[in-house]
């Protein structure tokens, strides 16, 4: 049968019904099988597991059991862990390799005398036209 068929044909069953033992029955199963979420890996979490979830992080947490971080703690994990150093004017993350890399570039620029500088007074003008 279908999954469609199946389904009317489940809900034409379950109207016609008068036991309320059984219909509670199926209720439970019904809540035992709703699913809500899905894990990291792709499986399935009914409702019920995830209420369970959340009860048990409260209670450790409540407990003190359960390390917690702030959002600057974490960005600062993060960026560390993937070595990042800063951003460049586009907001493009940079690496300390690539950093050190673009220093080596241009101290090598700066010793062939083909790196382009400029006065604070020629960057102000060149930001506001002054």
């Amino acid at each position: 049968m279908k999954s469609e068929a199946l389904k009317i044909s489940v809900a034409q069953r379950v109207l016609n019904l008068s036991n309320d033992r059984l219909l509670k029955k199926i209720s439970k199963i019904l809540d035992e099988e709703n699913i809500v979420r899905y894990d990291a890996e792709g499986n399935a979490i009914t409702e019920n597991e995830y209420i369970e979830d959340i009860n048990s992080a409260l209670l450790k947490l409540k407990e003190g059991a359960m390390e917690t971080y702030t959002s600057e703690e974490v960005k600062r994990r993060i960026l560390k862990e993937e070595n990042i150093v800063g951003y460049d004017t586009k907001g493009n993350a940079v690496t300390h390799e690539a950093f050190m890399e673009d220093l080596e570039n241009t101290l090598k620029q700066l010793e062939n005398g083909t790196l382009e500088t400029y006065t604070t007074e020629e960057v102000k003008r060149m930001i506001f036209g002054k």
